[in-house]
């Protein structure tokens, strides 16, 4: 089944604001292709979720990062799922690993300000608003921004916006994941540090800061803090200027990539190297919706339910 165009709006244009779905990867904890593993009523995958909710949000366009070995079946399922008055481009990956490097392979697809957001990862119509209203701004909005202490960027060169999630609202199951963990001042990032979380008996969390070592989540060397939740967590929902794709291009020149004992370069990596290098700002904005997604296979009935739950009567037809 297509999902269908529920109201399609005509833009009094800004500027086009595109989505980049980060769809490349290897689902190696999930044993599988999650990208498009089925846990809609219909059989859609997150990523026709994101795309349907992508489009009510107001984006213009959506471009896919997959990888060449998988091109053929991520392309047939978006021609199958997604309505054909959504502009859609396909992108590949090179061999070199990590999320920098798929947004370097989104470069040439962009044309002005853009979102990026994981494939395997459910956000909300309010979430992925976030990213088109700070660029395309309704004047109610962007009073509304300054008072968050920042200015919606209309489009403007050197504006970043990072859309930041509540933990408790991240986490699934007790199974150990990584989050990383915003410290945000006066609505601007300061750094995002990657932890191991789980869960503890009393519905708390734990957390142990993840650095370069390579000791598991049950070593005893590992030190712990309790976290009560409402930290702000990364979820990879950024909203990012058209300027960063040259600075994403000149960090990965940089990098070492035949260095196996290092760690792929993320989108973190390079806002951390972005903020550290100009003094450049990234304004933070944090929902309290929903956003999970598939890590694990036991992962897939919950999904499903969350979904399920999401539903409700009257928007059931947005997959008709």
């Amino acid at each position: 089944m297509k999902l269908n165009r529920k109201n399609p709006k005509k833009h009094s244009t800004i500027c086009n604001v595109q989505l980049v779905i980060l769809a490349a990867g290897h689902g190696k904890r999930f044993g599988g292709l999650k990208q498009i593993t089925p846990v809609g009523p219909h059989g859609e995958a997150i990523m026709d979720f994101t795309a349907a909710r992508a489009e009510e949000s107001g984006f213009d366009g959506i471009v896919v990062v997959l990888r060449d070995e998988i091109r053929h079946e991520i392309v047939s399922h978006v021609k199958q799922k997604w309505p054909a008055t959504l502009p859609v481009a396909f992108v590949s990956q090179s061999k070199r690993p990590g999320t920098a490097e798929a947004l370097n392979a989104a470069r040439p697809a962009l044309d002005g300000p853009f979102g990026v957001a994981n494939a395997d990862d459910l956000y909300s119509v309010n979430a992925l608003k976030a990213v088109v209203d700070y660029f395309r701004p309704a004047p109610q909005l962007l009073k509304k921004s300054r008072g968050h202490g920042f200015e919606a960027a209309q489009g403007a060169p050197g504006k970043h916006l990072l859309v930041a999630h509540h933990l408790i609202q991240t986490i699934l199951t007790n199974h150990v994941v990584t989050r990383g963990i915003c410290e945000v001042e006066r609505g601007k990032l300061v750094k995002i540090v990657e932890h191991l979380i789980r869960l503890r008996p009393d519905g708390l969390f734990d957390a142990s800061e993840l650095g370069t070592s390579h000791m598991s989540s049950d070593d005893p060397r590992r030190k712990w803090k309790k976290l009560t939740g409402k930290e702000p967590v990364s979820m990879n929902l950024w909203g990012f200027s058209l300027e960063i794709a040259d600075f994403v291009a000149e960090q990965l020149a940089k990098f070492d990539f035949s260095d196996f004992n290092r760690r792929e370069p993320l989108i973190p990596d390079i806002v951390a190297s972005l903020i550290a290098s100009d003094g450049c700002c990234v304004d933070v904005t944090d929902v309290t919706d929903r956003c999970i997604g598939l890590t694990h296979p036991t992962d897939t009935g919950l999904v499903k339910e969350e979904i399920a739950s999401q539903l409700v009567p009257e928007q059931t037809g947005e997959f008709e």
